[in-house]
């Protein structure tokens, strides 16, 4: 899915930015270099209160609920200028992933759109290349099904 009015370039410092999986070690540098490098006003979702301790050192506006908590995920766009959702279901059962990478994706990426947000930064997995022939990998790689559930179901994700 495109937003409408989305743009190549943002700008970042000082703005009010929503971020999922916050509480992860990408999540948790991120928040850092938003806060230390950009002054940016943070709001992150948090689904497990024990993984906390990644970012409380840090002054975050803390908004309970997971991919799943659409009325969570809209008060955290509601607040933002950006938003980065880092946030996946990493461990389950097919329907699980799919839950989660896909449909609460397309939920969440249709709460943004109505609430006005421009920039929607998704990341994905390295598990969606499978195993290349070339040791370079990049956005031009192509993606390979068959790879397992959750990495099918991160490509799934990858083309709303």
């Amino acid at each position: 899915m495109r937003i409408e009015g989305a743009t190549k370039t943002m700008k970042i410092k000082e703005a009010k930015v929503f971020v999922t999986g916050a509480t992860g070690f990408i999540g948790s540098r991120l928040v850092e270099s938003l806060i230390e490098d950009h002054s940016c006003e943070v709001y992150v979702l948090v689904r497990d209160f024990s993984k906390l301790s990644n970012i409380c050192r840090y002054p975050v506006n803390v908004i309970s609920g997971g991919l799943e908590d659409y009325k969570a995920l809209r008060d955290g766009a509601r607040k933002a200028d950006i938003v980065f959702n880092l946030a996946s279901a990493m461990w389950g059962d097919r329907d699980y992933y799919y839950q989660l990478n896909v449909h609460a994706l397309e939920v969440f990426l249709e709460i943004c759109k109505e609430e006005g947000i421009h920039h929607f930064i998704h990341t994905s997995s390295i598990s969606v290349y499978g195993c290349p022939l070339s040791g370079v990998i990049n956005e031009n790689t192509p993606r390979q099904k068959g790879n397992g559930d959750y990495a099918d179901s991160k490509i799934d994700g990858e083309k709303l």
